[in-house]
């Protein structure tokens, strides 16, 4: 037990190194080539009053220049470009840890097995897709809280970060049929739980239109403009489906070499 204990130690000495390494070394390099500062200008848009679809084009959902919105809002102007960076490797932190933490719980692993290092070897795996804000990003943390809160059985958290997720990206629209079926899998002895969540959902979907509606309904109504006519079921499926399916089939053979060669 005390060599395991040291072990984990070891691997949490490693995964602080290496997060130590990407904040100070990589968070200050500048834009990156693959965003030039489109979610950080969509905020600045709200900030300056503008629509968000009705002053410009934008055909996704309204979560992450909201997020970008309210960053810009509390920060202050002093390093703000820096301190974004930083928010954007915690949020991909975290959500590595809420998915190594899944990981875990599926497996039934000891308490030995750690998920500090196996969270900070997905987060160097994921961190290199962007380094900045971005909408994918956002879907996924919310996506992994509430897959997380599925797990330990706290359905009306759980329900609340799937809409999060769902409002971040089209992409993410298909999380709606698939968490209740995860759900379902992993509580399938009490199905009070999936009762719970499903109705939570609608609840929560249901405070979040009527809010739009009633009082942003000239963007409700640019929005819906703006992206039925993007919805085609070839793209639908591969962005919905087949990307996090790899994506899930690479981290289960990652965990696997860690948990058995290390």
């Amino acid at each position: 037990m005390k060599n395991n204990l040291n072990i984990i130690n070891k691997y949490n000495f490693i995964a602080v190194l290496i997060l130590s390494i990407y904040f100070v070394g990589y968070s200050h390099l500048g834009f990156s080539v693959d965003d030039g500062g489109y979610m950080y200008g969509a905020g600045w848009r709200l900030i300056e009053g503008q629509g968000l679809y009705s002053d410009y084009i934008y055909a996704r959902p309204p979560m992450s220049p909201i997020i970008s919105w309210f960053l810009q809002w509390i920060l202050n102007d002093n390093h703000e470009y820096l301190k974004i960076r930083y928010f954007y490797y915690g949020e991909v932190f975290l959500m590595s840890f809420f998915a190594a933490k899944v990981i875990d719980v599926i497996f039934k692993y000891s308490e030995d097995f750690p998920v500090f290092f196996v969270a900070t070897c997905f987060f160097v795996i994921n961190t290199h897709f962007n380094n900045y804000l971005w909408h994918t990003v956002d879907g996924l943390f919310f996506a992994s809280i509430s897959l997380y809160l599925i797990v330990k059985k706290k359905m009306y958290w759980a329900s609340l970060f799937l809409l999060l997720s769902v409002l971040c990206k089209q992409s993410f629209y298909p999380l709606i049929i698939f968490y209740p079926v995860v759900t379902y899998v992993f509580h399938k002895n009490n199905k009070d739980f999936l009762v719970v969540f499903c109705l939570s959902f609608l609840i929560n979907l249901s405070i979040f239109l009527l809010i739009f509606v009633s009082f942003f309904n000239k963007e409700f109504f640019a929005f819906f403009g703006l992206s039925q006519e993007h919805s085609q079921v070839g793209p639908f499926i591969k962005a919905g489906f087949v990307i996090y399916f790899v994506d899930f089939i690479l981290f289960f053979i990652l965990n696997t070499i860690l948990f058995f060669f290390f």
